[in-house]
């Protein structure tokens, strides 16, 4: 752990490592940023990764975390700083921290940035392999021509569903696929029929 002292500030924030057992704490982070994340997400990803975070007493305020997949990169992954301590340099000081691990074992690091990120992760290096649009469903019901042509997946379908999932992604995420498998409230949809990707 290390300490540093904002000259705007009297209080002092302290750098850690982050663990699963952060996560309901640092879910306010994800809350406030308006993401979609929930605890079992933040959970998984500190399980399959490493993350590091700065805190003012028990309470986070910037967060940032490599989530490896095989021997070949890690995505750089839940860079948030809590809305009073922007603009101070924590999310550039994280973001060294997670530079640093990823070279340390070897990995290429990745991100999906948004607007507000992108220029940010730009100084360190990045640059634009291209773009998503991320979609959000309401309560209505499914129209009939997307029910007919999904269907929900069984959990012995997983398997087929990382291949997959592999071959467009670059790399093998089964524990990830696993792991969203086996909560409660997931639904998992495939294309019917499903004999191939």
């Amino acid at each position: 752990m290390s300490r540093v002292t904002d000259s705007s500030d009297t209080e002092d924030l302290t750098l850690r490592r982050l663990a699963p057992d952060d996560a309901p704490a640092l879910l306010a982070l994800s809350d406030a940023a308006g993401w979609n994340q929930v605890t079992d997400d933040w959970r998984l990803m500190l399980t399959l990764g490493e993350g590091v975070g700065f805190w003012q007493g028990d309470r986070p305020v910037a967060s940032a975390l490599i989530l490896p997949y095989d021997a070949k990169f890690a995505w750089l992954s839940m860079v948030l700083v809590a809305e009073p301590w922007r603009r101070r340099g924590l999310a550039s000081r994280l973001t060294e921290e997670c530079l640093a691990r990823a070279r340390a074992r070897g990995l290429a690091l990745r991100l999906d940035a948004t607007d507000a990120g992108r220029m940010v992760y730009r100084r360190f290096g990045f640059a634009d392999q291209y773009t998503f649009t991320r979609y959000r469903a309401d309560a209505r019901p499914m129209p009939r021509e997307i029910n007919t042509a999904f269907r929900r997946a069984a959990p012995k379908e997983l398997a087929m569903a990382a291949a997959c999932d592999a071959d467009a992604f670059g790399a093998e995420r089964a524990a990830v696929f696993g792991d969203f498998f086996e909560r409660d409230a997931t639904e998992v949809w495939i294309a019917a029929p499903n004999d191939a990707c």
